[in-house]
């Protein structure tokens, strides 16, 4: 894009691990708030990664800007039912924009985000956050 590279990035990529907290329309925001949509900027996110092959990198990353979105109190805040209905709600909106090569790593994803103990009020702290990271472990078993 070449507002990216106008910022002084070599890629949305680059543009995106720079701001590691932001929500994807966070990201499309700063790009311009009236003519770039987070739904443009995704994709051409994981166009990139799938042709440098990162797209296990995108998917961690994506998965904490929609945690943050979705979740902005945290993980479990609010009432039972209400946050478990925003996990999902997250992930799910995660899962409709992944490559259709990671459907089978993000329902595995999924599955353990939703059966897994998380602390209360939790935020991922990055892409490589400890719980995100059980999350992805092993994702073929």
């Amino acid at each position: 894009m070449e507002r990216v590279r106008a910022m002084g990035f070599s890629s949305v990529t680059a543009f995106a691990d720079s701001k590691p907290h932001a929500t994807d329309l966070e990201l499309a925001d700063q790009l311009g708030v009236d003519d770039v949509a987070a739904v443009q900027l995704v994709k051409v996110w994981a166009a990139e990664a799938e042709k440098s092959g990162h797209l296990q990198e995108f998917a961690r990353s994506l998965l904490v800007r929609r945690i943050r979105s979705w979740l902005p109190n945290g993980w479990g805040a609010g009432e039972p039912d209400e946050a478990r209905f925003l996990a999902s709600s997250a992930l799910v909106n995660w899962e409709g924009d992944l490559p259709d090569s990671l459907r089978l790593l993000a329902q595995r994803v999924m599955a353990r985000a939703l059966g897994d103990v998380v602390p209360y009020g939790w935020l991922p702290s990055g892409p490589d956050d400890p719980i995100l990271s059980r999350w992805f472990e092993d994702p073929l078993l």
